[in-house]
């Protein structure tokens, strides 16, 4: 299991590089803009991790000029998205996941639903 220091630390790191390359210039304030605004950016990297698959069944691979590609890197994209959000927030990732995964082991199989 991921110590939750670690992951903890990990998403300040994340949302420290961001800050840095200019991501949250002119949005360093809370509004409900901003959220909608970071939220459709996560939806994004997610219909490009489609578009990798579409591409490419390989989960990951390196471009020749070294770039990582692939639809799992593109959900890694996605993941570094929710924790900078998260942590810009001083909302906890892991301790979201937790209340979640708590809440989801008492649901019904398929939580109710037939597919």
């Amino acid at each position: 299991m991921i110590k939750t220091e670690k992951l903890d630390k990990l998403q300040k790191i994340i949302h420290a590089n961001a800050k840095a390359k200019g991501f949250w210039d002119g949005d360093g304030h809370r509004s409900q803009s901003t959220l909608i605004r970071q939220i459709a950016l996560v939806g994004c990297e997610v219909s490009e991790a489609i578009e990798a698959l579409r591409e490419s069944s390989s989960p990951a691979y390196t471009t020749p000029i070294g770039k990582p590609e692939g639809w799992a890197i593109e959900l890694a994209d996605a993941a570094i998205r929710i924790m900078d959000l998260l942590e810009f927030y001083d909302i906890s990732l892991l301790e979201m996941i937790r209340v979640k995964h708590e809440y989801n082991k008492k649901r019904p199989r398929k939580h109710g639903k037939r597919f």
